[in-house]
This record gives C-alpha cells, structure tokens and sequence, in this order.
C-alpha cells in the first residue's frame, strides 16, 4: 500500500509538471496571438486608436505579459490544488483527462486565430 502510494505521488508531479509546460505553451501563443491581433489593429487605419502607432506594441506586450502571465500563475496555482485534491480522492487520471482538454482547447484556439484574423 505505502509503495503504491509513492507511485501515486510520483504520477502526481510528473502530470502536474506536464500540464503547467502545457499552460506556459498555451499562455505564450496566447501572448503571440496578442500581439499579432494588436499590429492587425494598428495597421488598419479605420480601426486604429487615435495616437497608436508600432511603437504602441511595446506597451500592448508588457501588458499583455502582465495579464496573461497572471492567468498562467492562477491556472497552475488551482490545477495544483485540484490534483492534489484529485490524488486523495483516487480521481487523477480523470482531473487530468479533464485539464489536458481545457489547456488543448486553449492552445488551439490561440493557434488558429491568427489564421482566421
């Protein structure tokens, strides 16, 4: 029971280790998907802001930096808790099952905007 327990632990780390280089991969195209929607803004001048310019992307990727990094921080910070939670009560592969769909969807939605925009 107790080494079975270990490998439970183990399992554990390994998925959660994955599933945040998962969320860093989805949170950069995320950033990228920014800024590309950012310079389409510029570039149009119909929609483009009044005093914007290319020099404005700089400010537009600190921003975005600072906002989706905050949203990787807290995604990491609860799928922590929740596989956690998810080990004692013998549910891992599930909750995993179900973070692994939500961060593809998430990577693959920030991959194809830039596709459609």
């Amino acid at each position: 029971m107790h080494q079975r327990s270990a490998w439970v632990w183990m399992g554990y780390g390994l998925v959660w280790l994955l599933l945040t280089l998962l969320a860093v991969v989805a949170v950069w195209q995320a950033h990228v998907t920014t800024l590309y929607l950012a310079t389409l803004l510029i570039d149009n001048p119909a929609w483009r802001p009044s005093g914007w310019s290319m020099n404005s992307l700089v400010g537009v990727s600190k921003l975005s930096v600072l906002i989706w990094g905050s949203c990787w921080l807290i995604t990491v910070l609860y799928m922590e808790n929740r596989l956690r939670t998810s080990v004692t009560e013998r549910r891992l592969l599930l909750q995993t099952g179900r973070f692994a769909a939500v961060l593809a969807a998430c990577l693959l939605a920030a991959y194809l905007i830039p596709w459609f925009g």
